[in-house]
This record gives structure tokens, sequence and C-alpha cells, in this order.
């Protein structure tokens, strides 16, 4: 994680990403670059009367001034810094910039659950971004040290996708990894009624012997049983992990894991971040 993007919006929720993105670079000696990307429709202003050159230099100016307000702030110091303003479609841009300039992750923050609707701009990097994602909650603030990184894992290749970044994260941030299998026999049967004799037994052998072959050294594997997303989040409140690591089929948006929408469902509901690895 050589090079981090924060993309910024001018709103203190938006600034909460700066404490991760910095945290995530003192740990692997990384850069962060800043952001801002402001709208801009040339043919609208014109309509309006409005010079687009004199708006278009006057934004640039302004955004150019806080990006660089924010580099030299307290939550960045001892950081490589770099900012940078664009116009156009905000997720675009970003991805674009991400792209340009070979970015290893982007870190944003979301309105989470009790905020706008979450098919924000966090929600359309989640889907459309083809490098990794680090999504942080309002509120959430990183302890000086990284205590521990949980990757839930469901047995599939696009789970797994997920645990090469977390145990780099891990390593280089002296974080103990924790690998989760939840077993949910309701939906394993996937019908209304019992479940057929001895099915939550047979999944649960058959996710160990997946955490059997995947745990690696000193990493922690656990499989329990539970709805899967409420039991994500109790084991990373209780195990005191501060990160999640989800892997996703990444450009489509769709993700395999035991409910359909697992790492959407984490995403909306996590009081703490979390990051989504595209699958590829």
């Amino acid at each position: 994680m050589s090079s981090l993007l924060v993309p910024l919006d001018g709103s203190p929720l938006a600034e909460e990403s700066l404490p991760w993105a910095a945290l995530m670079a003192r740990n692997s000696s990384g850069s962060v670059r800043l952001l801002g990307v402001y709208g801009y429709d040339a043919q609208m202003w014109e309509a309006a009367g409005i010079d687009p050159s004199n708006e278009v230099g006057e934004a640039r100016a302004a955004l150019n001034a806080y990006l660089q307000r924010l580099a030299a702030g307290r939550d960045l110091e001892g950081v490589t810094m770099s900012t940078e303003t664009r116009a156009g479609d905000v997720a675009g841009e970003i991805i674009g910039c991400a792209v340009e300039h070979a970015a290893d992750m982007v870190v944003i923050t979301t309105h989470g659950a009790g905020g706008k609707d979450r098919g924000s701009v966090a929600d359309k990097l989640v889907r459309r971004s083809a490098i990794p994602v680090l999504v942080v909650p309002p509120g959430a603030k990183p302890k000086p040290a990284l205590d521990g990184v949980l990757v839930p894992l469901d047995g599939s290749q696009t789970a797994h996708a997920a645990l090469p970044l977390a145990r780099e994260i891990g390593q280089m941030a002296g974080a103990k990894v924790h690998l989760l299998h939840v077993v949910d026999a309701a939906i394993g049967w996937g019908m209304d009624g019992a479940e057929p004799k001895g099915l939550a037994g047979a999944l649960e052998r058959s996710a160990r012997r997946d955490m059997d072959a995947v745990v690696s050294g000193e990493e922690r594997a656990e499989v329990r049983r539970g709805k899967v997303v409420d039991t994500i989040l109790e084991y990373a409140a209780e195990t005191g992990c501060q990160l999640i690591v989800l892997a996703t089929h990444g450009r489509s948006g769709r993700v395999r894991m035991d409910l359909g929408s697992t790492a959407d469902a984490v995403l909306r509901a996590a009081d703490r971040p979390v990051l989504v690895v595209p699958a590829r």
C-alpha cells in the first residue's frame, strides 16, 4: 500500500477518513493524495449567464487552498502528501485519479445507516472500483495502533481473495488476523420450516475443513453458528478487531458470500471501517 487516495468534499464527515488514511500510510511508509472534485456543467453555467472560466478558476482555487490546509494539519503529520483538484462526475473522477496515479487504495467515509441514501459516492466506488476501497463510518476513530483485522470467509474463492491484503495489513501494523466462518443452516437449507437433520453439523464440518486449509501462522480461525451479518459484527466487537476485510466480485458489484448481499449489509451496519477488496 504505497499510495492511498482520499476523496474530500469539504465536509467534516469526509474528513473523518483522514486519520485512517494516515494510519495506513504510516504502517506501510506510503503516501496520501487528497482529491477534491467539484461538479462542472459549462452548458448550465452559460445558460445561467455565468462565465464558466471564472467559476472554474475560483472553485479550483478555493478547493486547492482547502486541501493544502488539510495536508498540513495534525492528522497527517509526518505523512508524505500531495493534493489534486478535478471537475466532473465525482465517482468517475475519483476512479480516474486512482488509475492515473496507480493508487493502491481509496479511503472514504460514508453516511452510514443513519445518513442519506447510501447510493452515494462511497457506494458507487465500492461497486465500480478495481482497487480496494476502505469505507469509514461516521464516528469511527482509529487507535494509535491497529488491534486486529477480521476476514469473514464462506469457503468460496471470492471470499479468500481478501486474505492477501488483510495479511499484508496485519503484518505491517503488527495486528492479529482473525478468520471467521459463520454457519447459518437456514441459509444452507434455503426454505421455511425445520432444517434437515444434521445439516448444521455438516455445514460446520465443511467450514472447519476450509479454515484448516487457509489459516496460517499465528492467525486465529473460528467457526460460529448464527446469522451471518450479526455474527460478523458481534465477533468484531468481542475481539476488538478495528478493521473488517471483505472481498467482492468488484466491478459487477455482486457479492458471493452466504447471503448474496453480505458485504453490502456489513457496510451498512458496521460501526468500524470495512475494506472492500475486488476479487479478480
